[in-house]
Protein backbone atom coordinates (compact mmCIF):
# COMPACT_ATOMS: atom_id res chain seq x y z
CA UNK A 1 0.00 0.00 0.00
CA UNK A 2 2.93 2.27 1.27
CA UNK A 3 4.41 1.82 -2.22
CA UNK A 4 1.24 2.08 -4.29
CA UNK A 5 1.24 5.45 -2.53
CA UNK A 6 4.31 6.54 -3.55
CA UNK A 7 6.61 5.97 -0.39
CA UNK A 8 10.31 5.06 -1.27
CA UNK A 9 11.24 1.20 -0.25
CA UNK A 10 13.02 1.98 2.23
CA UNK A 11 10.61 4.38 4.39
CA UNK A 12 8.20 1.51 3.38
CA UNK A 13 9.66 -0.58 5.25
CA UNK A 14 10.42 1.01 8.29
CA UNK A 15 6.21 2.20 8.34
CA UNK A 16 5.77 -1.37 8.22
CA UNK A 17 7.39 -2.32 10.71
CA UNK A 18 5.69 0.33 12.42
CA UNK A 19 2.22 -0.99 11.66
CA UNK A 20 2.86 -4.64 12.63
CA UNK A 21 4.62 -3.38 15.39
CA UNK A 22 1.81 -1.18 17.12
CA UNK A 23 -1.49 -2.26 15.68
CA UNK A 24 -1.32 -6.02 14.89
CA UNK A 25 1.56 -6.88 17.58
CA UNK A 26 2.64 -10.43 17.66
CA UNK A 27 0.56 -11.25 14.61
CA UNK A 28 3.88 -12.11 12.07
CA UNK A 29 5.78 -14.04 14.61
CA UNK A 30 6.32 -17.90 14.63
CA UNK A 31 3.72 -18.79 17.21
CA UNK A 32 0.85 -16.07 15.33
CA UNK A 33 0.04 -15.46 19.24
CA UNK A 34 -1.38 -12.20 18.19
CA UNK A 35 -3.27 -13.47 15.90
CA UNK A 36 -5.02 -15.79 18.29
CA UNK A 37 -5.24 -13.37 20.53
CA UNK A 38 -7.00 -10.27 18.49
CA UNK A 39 -9.12 -12.93 16.64
CA UNK A 40 -10.69 -14.27 20.03
CA UNK A 41 -10.68 -10.27 21.27
CA UNK A 42 -12.63 -10.24 18.06
CA UNK A 43 -15.03 -12.74 18.28
CA UNK A 44 -16.06 -11.67 21.80
CA UNK A 45 -16.42 -8.45 20.65
CA UNK A 46 -18.84 -9.66 17.89
CA UNK A 47 -21.25 -11.60 19.96
CA UNK A 48 -21.35 -8.11 21.77
CA UNK A 49 -22.21 -6.11 19.26
CA UNK A 50 -23.24 -7.87 16.83
CA UNK A 51 -25.06 -10.75 18.51
CA UNK A 52 -27.04 -11.98 15.13
CA UNK A 53 -24.41 -12.11 12.36
CA UNK A 54 -22.48 -14.30 15.36
CA UNK A 55 -25.47 -16.52 15.83
CA UNK A 56 -25.77 -16.87 12.18
CA UNK A 57 -21.72 -17.52 11.33
CA UNK A 58 -22.02 -20.23 13.61
CA UNK A 59 -25.00 -21.67 12.94
CA UNK A 60 -23.60 -22.02 9.27
CA UNK A 61 -20.28 -23.20 9.93
CA UNK A 62 -18.31 -20.15 9.57
CA UNK A 63 -16.42 -20.11 12.58
CA UNK A 64 -15.27 -16.28 13.15
CA UNK A 65 -12.00 -16.85 13.95
CA UNK A 66 -10.73 -17.99 10.61
CA UNK A 67 -12.44 -14.61 9.69
CA UNK A 68 -10.66 -12.59 11.87
CA UNK A 69 -7.17 -14.35 11.97
CA UNK A 70 -7.50 -13.86 7.97
CA UNK A 71 -8.79 -10.36 8.42
CA UNK A 72 -5.29 -9.24 11.03
CA UNK A 73 -2.86 -11.17 9.38
CA UNK A 74 -3.77 -8.87 5.81
CA UNK A 75 -4.45 -5.86 8.15
CA UNK A 76 -7.54 -5.77 6.73
CA UNK A 77 -6.72 -4.36 3.24
CA UNK A 78 -6.86 -8.37 1.39
CA UNK A 79 -10.00 -7.30 -0.70
CA UNK A 80 -9.82 -3.41 -0.24
CA UNK A 81 -9.22 -0.97 -2.70
CA UNK A 82 -6.56 1.20 -2.59
CA UNK A 83 -8.70 3.80 -1.26
CA UNK A 84 -10.62 1.90 1.20
CA UNK A 85 -7.28 0.61 2.35
CA UNK A 86 -5.39 3.81 2.82
CA UNK A 87 -8.44 5.49 4.62
CA UNK A 88 -8.81 2.77 7.17
CA UNK A 89 -5.19 2.47 7.57
CA UNK A 90 -5.24 6.10 7.97
CA UNK A 91 -8.03 5.35 10.54
CA UNK A 92 -5.66 2.93 12.66
CA UNK A 93 -2.54 5.50 12.67
CA UNK A 94 -5.50 7.96 14.61
CA UNK A 95 -7.46 4.92 16.47
CA UNK A 96 -5.12 2.59 17.04
CA UNK A 97 -6.28 -1.13 16.97
CA UNK A 98 -9.43 -0.64 17.89
CA UNK A 99 -10.08 0.99 14.55
CA UNK A 100 -9.35 -2.84 12.97
CA UNK A 101 -11.64 -4.56 15.32
CA UNK A 102 -14.64 -1.96 14.48
CA UNK A 103 -14.16 -2.30 10.42
CA UNK A 104 -13.76 -6.32 11.40
CA UNK A 105 -17.37 -6.15 12.75
CA UNK A 106 -18.77 -3.59 10.36
CA UNK A 107 -17.85 -5.31 7.28
CA UNK A 108 -19.25 -8.81 8.92
CA UNK A 109 -22.57 -7.03 10.70
CA UNK A 110 -22.67 -5.59 6.61
CA UNK A 111 -22.50 -8.36 4.73
CA UNK A 112 -24.22 -11.48 7.42
CA UNK A 113 -26.64 -8.86 8.37
CA UNK A 114 -27.97 -8.59 4.61
CA UNK A 115 -28.99 -12.50 4.58
CA UNK A 116 -31.90 -13.83 6.38
CA UNK A 117 -32.14 -16.37 9.06
CA UNK A 118 -32.68 -19.24 7.11
CA UNK A 119 -29.98 -18.21 3.97
CA UNK A 120 -27.26 -20.75 5.24
CA UNK A 121 -25.82 -20.32 1.34
CA UNK A 122 -26.29 -16.48 1.31
CA UNK A 123 -24.36 -16.37 4.37
CA UNK A 124 -21.62 -17.99 2.98
CA UNK A 125 -21.35 -16.08 -0.24
CA UNK A 126 -21.71 -12.59 2.10
CA UNK A 127 -18.35 -14.03 4.02
CA UNK A 128 -17.13 -15.32 0.31
CA UNK A 129 -17.64 -11.72 -1.17
CA UNK A 130 -16.06 -9.93 1.87
CA UNK A 131 -12.75 -12.32 0.77
CA UNK A 132 -12.18 -14.28 3.50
Amino acid sequence: LFLKLGFEAAETFWMMVAVMEDLVPQCHDKSLFGVVRDAAAAEVLLQAFAPACARRLVRTGIDPMWISADFFLTLGVKTSSIAAAAHLWDLCFVHGPRALFCNLIARVEIGVASTSDDDVEGVVYAVRRAGW
